[in-house]
């Protein structure tokens, strides 16, 4: 007899999803895996056991999960302003990511969920970690993070006002 596969399909509950995402974060500590190697989590699970607790596990884990490719499947209503000041601070590439290959602009957040504070974190997390590339990487080759389209007619804004925030 075969091993059933993993499979977000397979859960009753919410809570039985949770469990198992807790579980399955232990074994693969244990196994010593860095990296969930599949499109998304989030993804393979249906849509009404996508809660908060999950997508926060998710998000603290930038270690095992790919945040980029895990925020499309995020449901927008649990993409309170509050945390999306936190996860954009911490990966601004969720407002804006640029495909070095293609030069694409990916935006995974929704336009209407930009609001001010959003976008400040944006700039916040955007100098942070531009600044770190730079030390990591050298100036020239350094990560940059282009604005998405409703941020940037507000730029001269976001900057004074991030300006303000590191003083």
């Amino acid at each position: 007899m075969s091993k059933k596969k993993s499979s977000g399909n397979k859960y009753n509950s919410e809570e039985e999803a949770y469990n198992d995402l807790i579980r399955l974060i232990e074994v693969w500590k244990k196994n010593g895996t860095t990296r969930y190697h599949r499109n998304s989590y989030l993804k393979s699970l249906k849509k009404e056991f996508r809660s908060a607790r999950i997508c926060e596990i998710i998000f603290s884990k930038d270690d095992i999960f790919d945040v980029n490719k895990e925020i499309p499947y995020v449901p927008l209503d649990i993409m309170t302003e509050e945390k999306l000041i936190k996860w954009i601070y911490e990966f601004p590439s969720l407002v804006c990511n640029v495909d070095t290959m293609d030069r694409k602009k990916e935006v995974y957040i929704p336009g209407e969920k930009l609001t001010l504070p959003v976008c400040v974190a944006f700039e916040l997390g955007k100098r942070r970690y531009e600044k770190l590339s730079a030390l990591q990487w050298g100036g020239l080759f350094g990560v940059k993070y282009p604005y998405p389209e409703k941020a940037l007619k507000y730029r001269n804004t976001l900057i004074t006002i991030a300006d303000e925030i590191e003083e």
